[in-house]
């Protein structure tokens, strides 16, 4: 009870103080609009968060806020991975257009591969593509602030966001949203209005555990309590009334087991493919001095759980295969398989585990999206829609000038208060 009285006793403090200071606000600038009445936007990527997890009774604080705003099941974009997904809620491209193709891929100008290790990813090379939104925004003078999200990438010149820290390992999920919310505690004109954060540990443990774990399930009600704290941060210090937060996933997780493999090596010589990327959704091209045109006589077409397509013949709904970085040849398994070179030589510590990459339209690749804040309708639950469709709706509540991308801002309209 002293520690309620505590927090409610500082929360009338901080509502005075905040009333005093209105009190004394400057005049409204150009805009109309006062600088301490601007709106803030937070954008939270929870990687690997499946869109159903919420309705699993252990994300009390994420389901609250669900409840008194907007929530849907959003589609991610093809291939259903981190690093594509992440730049497309940032840009409103489709990886096809903004060239992060995959985790993992390659270019002909470069040595390196995305993805081989960060110092190479961080090549203003891969994200020149598109313009993120954190670049619109600092180039129309609002300030923005990212805590470890996976793509802030650079600007047109090559310069990273003027606040940003890199992922690390060592801050634990439920301390990234004071982290966060410090950059929020300067005087009204240095404070940045657009901000970013992500939290991993969804994905680690649905890909180690499985999405339906014990493992997974501790993850979620940590994830749920940084949520709580990024809240109850925001109303103490008073900012709670003119800030919109937005949580996204870039993909969902489905179940895998070691059995389900679909061997590559029973159709070509392993040999004879340079893989790109492996997995759920894999890409290849022929090792040196082997024949394109034989390994694609070969894999092209259903072989039990897995499809393979050239590039330019991949199904149309996927709106992917036009870009130079994707690999000649994209093969999909299905939901719960593995594409792999060949069988596993021995048995997996874990029997059961998690992965993604799947089909963007199968139900469990759906991903977690929330919106909450004086921007948002009350208890609305919206029917599915293409991850490209946030981004201006992103630009629209932040008062940034978007660039045009593939989105359509009329889908998520109706999520709007006014």
């Amino acid at each position: 009870m002293r520690a309620f009285l505590s927090v409610l006793l500082t929360g009338l403090l901080l509502l005075v103080s905040d009333n005093a200071a209105a009190g004394q606000a400057a005049a409204p600038d150009a805009t109309g609009m006062r600088r301490e009445d601007r709106p803030i936007t937070i954008l939270v990527a929870m990687d690997g968060f499946r869109a159903d997890y919420l309705d699993r009774g252990i994300t009390p604080n994420l389901a609250a806020l669900a409840a008194r705003g907007v929530t849907a099941p959003m589609r991610p974009s093809f291939p259903s991975v981190t690093f594509p997904n992440l730049y497309t809620l940032l840009t409103g491209k489709r990886p096809d257009r903004h060239g992060v193709v995959g985790n993992r891929f390659q270019s002909a100008d470069r040595t390196a591969a995305f993805g081989d290790d960060r110092a190479a990813s961080r090549d203003a090379h891969w994200w020149s593509g598109a313009v993120p939104l954190w670049a619109s925004a600092e180039a129309q003078g609002i300030g923005t602030a990212h805590l470890f999200y996976l793509t802030p990438g650079v600007d047109a010149a090559g310069n990273p966001p003027s606040r940003y820290r890199a992922y690390d390992e060592v801050l634990a999920p439920i301390d990234e949203p004071e982290a966060l919310l410090a950059w929020l505690d300067v005087p009204e004109a240095e404070r940045p209005r657009f901000l970013t954060l992500y939290f991993y540990s969804a994905d680690s443990q649905g890909h180690a555990f499985g999405p339906n774990s014990p493992e997974l399930a501790a993850a979620l009600r940590e994830l749920d309590t940084a949520v709580g704290n990024l809240m109850s941060g925001l109303v103490r210090r008073g900012l709670a009334e003119r800030t919109n937060v937005v949580f996204v996933a870039d993909h969902g997780m489905s179940e895998v087991r070691a059995e389900r493999t679909v061997a590559l090596d029973r159709l070509v010589p392993a040999e004879q493919l340079r893989p790109v990327s492996l997995g759920a959704f894999a890409a290849f091209d022929a090792a040196p001095g082997a024949s394109l045109a034989a390994i694609a006589d070969r894999l092209v077409g259903r072989h039990g759980a897995m499809e393979c397509w050239r590039k330019e013949h991949i199904p149309e709904r996927f709106n992917f295969g036009a870009h130079p970085r994707i690999a000649p040849i994209v093969c999909l398994a299905d939901r719960g398989w593995t594409i792999a070179l060949s069988p596993p030589e021995t048995p997996p510590a874990r029997e059961t585990r998690g992965d993604h990459g799947y089909d963007p339209y199968d139900p469990e690749m759906a991903a977690l999206f929330v919106a909450v804040g004086p921007a948002f309708r009350r208890g609305v639950r919206l029917d599915p829609f293409d991850n490209v469709h946030a981004y201006p709706l992103l630009a629209h509540i932040a008062g940034i000038r978007p660039e045009p991308g593939d989105g359509d801002f009329a889908v998520l309209s109706p999520a709007l208060a006014d």
